[in-house]
């Protein structure tokens, strides 16, 4: 049943996985301690945000495998949320550079 597990942390995750135990054990205490005040909602979003722009550097560093590649792949990448992150925020971007760089002459 582990591995199971295992393996579907990787496929979501890639290596943020390896990321949420530390953000979640330290804003736990982060917020046990009193050190932050904060609203709850942004501190939600704060960690949502940091997982996916980690996955999302690992989906580059892991040579943007894509997402029907396999658990050892994307494992070692940024896994779905990693994929769909970086695909979501480039194609958005590389065609506003196109239409803004389009000339007719």
């Amino acid at each position: 049943m582990g591995h199971v597990v295992l393996d579907a942390f990787k496929l979501v995750l890639g290596v943020g996985r390896l990321v949420l135990p530390v953000l979640l054990i330290g804003s736990a205490v982060a917020l046990l301690w009193n050190k932050i005040e904060a609203d709850r909602n942004r501190f939600l979003w704060g960690i949502a945000l940091t997982l996916v722009s980690v996955c999302g550097i690992g989906h580059l560093a892991g040579g943007r495998p894509g997402l029907h590649a396999g658990v050892k792949l994307l494992g070692h990448a940024g896994g779905w949320l990693g994929s769909w992150s970086v695909v979501g925020s480039i194609r958005p971007l590389a065609w506003a550079a196109r239409s803004s760089c389009w000339s007719p002459y």
